[in-house]
């Protein structure tokens, strides 16, 4: 205690919650040991800040930087022209992306992104991720990068979904949607798109990611998607 001699200084403790808590919070102090009766501990200016976090929960390979779609399954209706995958060929990237030196444009993150084709208006191509049981009382906003490469002429639909459930068939509790329609502004970028969902006092099962491609003109048609992530903040 030599640098507290004659003097006060600052002592700090922190500690962050989880999503849900109950209970008070109490502030304690305490002094053990000490040699006689008369040597005191002095305190002063105590002060309790609180600062509001927004948790993430955990997306794994959420930016695709593991080169592959590890943490990800992928599915598809049926039809040769629909795939998935990860593009980690930097030729490929620097020739849909020119601005790619090294990393890629807008909110992507990193230098990997996944792909999603379409083939056909009755065919879809999937991503999904169980990210784990649902939490009461709790908004969850997931957010997604999209992208369209300079050569990606006519690109199926993209849908972003919360599902309650183990994979993409389960219920749909939130969802939004880009048209190829209104890509103009994607190409040659990536942008994010976003949805949200509060859940109520009482929830069951799972909640699982899911991005998929809906259409598309030819089996070269694609999506680009990249730094998926996933925010909860409790509500009262």
């Amino acid at each position: 205690m030599s640098q507290y001699a004659n003097n006060f200084m600052d002592l700090d403790v922190t500690f962050t919650t989880d999503a849900i808590v109950t209970g008070d919070l109490t502030i304690a102090f305490e002094t053990i040991g000490g040699y006689t009766s008369i040597s005191p501990v002095r305190l002063d200016h105590v002060r309790l800040t609180a600062v509001e976090v927004e948790p993430q929960q955990a997306v794994v390979n959420g930016d695709f930087e593991n080169g592959d779609t590890t943490g990800w399954t992928t599915v598809s209706s049926g039809g040769w022209g629909s795939g998935s995958g990860v593009i980690d060929n930097v030729a490929d990237q620097q020739n849909q992306y020119p601005s790619f030196d090294p990393l890629l444009p807008g909110t992507a993150s990193g230098s990997h992104y996944a792909t999603l084709r379409g083939y056909g208006a009755d065919q879809s191509s999937f991503l999904y991720q169980n990210v784990g049981g649902l939490l009461a009382n709790t908004t969850y906003t997931l957010t997604v990068a999209i992208g369209v490469g300079r050569f990606d002429y006519n690109p199926p639909n993209g849908v972003i979904s919360l599902v309650n459930g183990n994979n993409q068939n389960g219920s749909i509790l939130a969802s939004s949607q880009i048209s190829s329609l209104g890509m103009g502004q994607y190409a040659h970028n990536f942008m994010d798109l976003t949805v949200s969902y509060t859940t109520g006092s009482s929830v069951i099962d799972d909640l699982t990611i899911v991005i998929e491609t809906v259409g598309g003109y030819s089996s070269i048609n694609t999506l680009r998607f990249d730094n998926v992530r996933l925010t909860l903040t409790p509500v009262a």
